[in-house]
């Protein structure tokens, strides 16, 4: 086991950020759902139309600017798209979008 540790610790700075990344992608999946029945269940039945759009717009324009930023860094530095960059690109997306939703429920409370 010593000599293992020999070996990997080195390593451990970059692992640690690999980890801390895998498990903030593990709980934008457990959020997603949860922010989609927060519309559903809480936004919608106002019948705000404003609203919705608000939210949707915040949304969807995250996904616009990942989606920009994705496609113009595997161009830059990879050639093209692949498997890894688009779990990679997937993770920026659900983040994106989660700081959308949080920027315009904030902005929803402070006005």
């Amino acid at each position: 086991m010593k000599v293992i540790l020999h070996y990997i610790k080195p390593f451990i700075p970059r692992m640690s950020v690999g980890i801390s990344i895998k498990f903030i992608g593990a709980v934008m999946e457990l959020l997603l759902p949860w922010i989609l029945s927060y519309l559903i269940d809480d936004i919608v039945p106002l019948r705000d139309i404003g609203l919705i759009l608000l939210w949707g717009g915040a949304m969807v324009l995250a996904a616009l600017l990942v989606f920009w930023d994705y496609w113009r860094r595997s161009r830059k530095y990879f050639g093209g798209l692949s498997g890894d960059l688009a779990g990679w690109f997937l993770q920026r997306v659900e983040l994106w979008m989660l700081a959308a939703v949080w920027i315009v429920e904030w902005g929803a409370h402070l006005l």
